[in-house]
């Protein structure tokens, strides 16, 4: 190590022993204003937007948005319904904000009004065994809020006879319990790491001093998250457990050499 990066290195050691408190208080402000940013991140639940622009994926998905669009999709079942209840349904899930377009049989001229006049022989990719098939195509892509909620609608609507599937559903679902079940997953991890620090450590004090930290960086991280106005669903949802689990250890090891040091001197700062 040459003289100059040990000089910087020492000034630096000097700066975080000699103004702890300074350090101490510029940190809780920041956790403070970050907390209240970290709701206002965007999550993002489509991965393409992350593929680089030489990526053939990429080129081809760019060409669609600009000859055809790229909007959201999915599929509705109908469970033994007549092909005139299918028609009904298909106009009223048509009326629905967020909704584009939905094609069924009579879409494409195939049906008649009666259904003395329906060849179901001639229609499997539309109608079989009493169920309906529609495809359903939205304004705005799979991971849009307004496509979140025409799904929520036509759920609504075809409640108890309507079955969903598709990327937009895909999406939706992911999105739903990525939020319910991280929350629990987060929680049960700090229980685990309360009862290990609990059974290793020398102070009661210290297992919560320890997530204190962790919790101050978790914040800090996730909120400063706001320069980039979204991240991934995956970020989002683990970030925060592998922030935990990764910095937790050295947090420990920090501890443990300064309690040894210390037994070597009484003076803290040194």
């Amino acid at each position: 190590m040459g003289k100059k990066d040990k000089s910087f290195i020492e000034a630096l050691i000097n700066i975080i022993v000699h103004k702890g408190k300074t350090i101490e208080k510029v940190f809780l402000v920041l956790g403070i204003f970050m907390l209240f940013c970290t709701p206002l991140v965007g999550t993002n639940y489509d991965l393409t937007k992350y593929l680089p622009e030489w990526a053939p994926t990429k080129q081809g998905i760019r060409i669609m948005e600009q000859e055809f669009g790229y909007p959201g999709s999915a599929q509705v079942m109908l469970e033994n319904v007549t092909p005139y209840e299918a028609r009904l349904y298909r106009q009223q899930i048509s009326h629905i904000e967020g909704v584009d377009s939905v094609t069924w049989a009579d879409s494409a001229g195939q049906i008649f009004v009666g259904d003395d006049f329906f060849e179901a022989q001639e229609l499997d990719d539309y109608y079989k065994d009493g169920n309906a098939l529609l495809s359903v195509q939205f304004e705005y892509g799979d991971a849009d809020p307004v496509t979140y909620e025409a799904l929520r609608k036509i759920a609504e609507l075809t409640d108890g006879i309507g079955y969903l599937r598709g990327p937009s559903v895909d999406n939706e679902t992911l999105g739903s319990t990525l939020n319910s079940e991280i929350p629990q997953i987060l929680v049960l991890a700090l229980l685990i790491i309360i009862i290990v620090l609990t059974l290793t450590t020398n102070s009661w004090m210290e297992p919560y001093l320890f997530l204190f930290t962790m919790g101050v960086g978790i914040v800090l991280n996730m909120g400063s998250n706001i320069f980039f106005g979204e991240i991934s669903f995956l970020s989002s949802s683990i970030a925060a457990l592998l922030q935990l689990a990764v910095s937790m250890d050295y947090s420990i090891f920090l501890l443990h050499t300064f309690t040894a040091e210390k037994a070597k001197t009484d003076d803290v700062k040194e």
